[in-house]
Formats: structure tokens, sequence, C-alpha cells
């Protein structure tokens, strides 16, 4: 399954490293596309990710885990992370007209 996970961090400098440490231990598939914004494939729930990182954060600080669809778009990402996207997304309900500008860093 795949999560999107945000965080608004007090202290980010701290904080990121712990969680992308995290998500590198329990999946192989994960990415971060936008600061702050991680999209993460594997089988837990989320409620299980959200209390894994719960510890990792700092008082005061706010995340929101959500399951994914099957649908994604995206502007100005790193070409990196527009494969990752593109990889993670292939199916669309509608017919997905790919922007000039989609996997360009802009």
């Amino acid at each position: 399954m795949i999560y999107v996970i945000a965080a608004e961090l007090s202290a980010p400098e701290r904080v990121e490293g712990r969680i992308a440490d995290w998500l590198s231990d329990h999946s192989t598939r994960w990415a971060e596309p936008l600061p702050r914004l991680w999209i993460f494939e594997g089988a837990l729930a989320a409620e299980q990710i959200a209390n894994a990182l719960a510890p990792l954060i700092e008082r005061g600080d706010r995340l929101a885990v959500v399951k994914a669809a099957t649908e994604a778009v995206w502007r100005g990402l790193s070409p990196e992370n527009a494969r990752w996207m593109a990889e993670s997304f292939p199916g669309s309900i509608t017919d997905r007209i790919p922007d000039p500008a989609e996997g360009t860093a802009s």
C-alpha cells in the first residue's frame, strides 16, 4: 500500500533524518518529492506508521498519514522524484496528458 506522510516540524534539521531513517528501515520504496512530504510504500497500516513515527517527532510537531489512491499528478519535481511517481502511480482513472514541464525542476 502507498501512504502520503506530511509533517510540520519545529526542528526539521533534527527530525527529518530520523523519519528518513525509519522509512529506509521499513521499505525500499519511498520518496520525498517536497520538503517534509514523503510517499511510502509498505505493508503497514496508516495507524502503525503514525505510531512508529510518533516517538521520532518533537512535542508540538504535526503529522498526517494518508493512504494514497491510484492516481497522482505533479509538476516541478526533480527527475528522480518524477520517475518515482510515474513508477508508483502508473494507472489513472482518466486519460492523463503529461505537462511538458513534468519531471523538470522549475
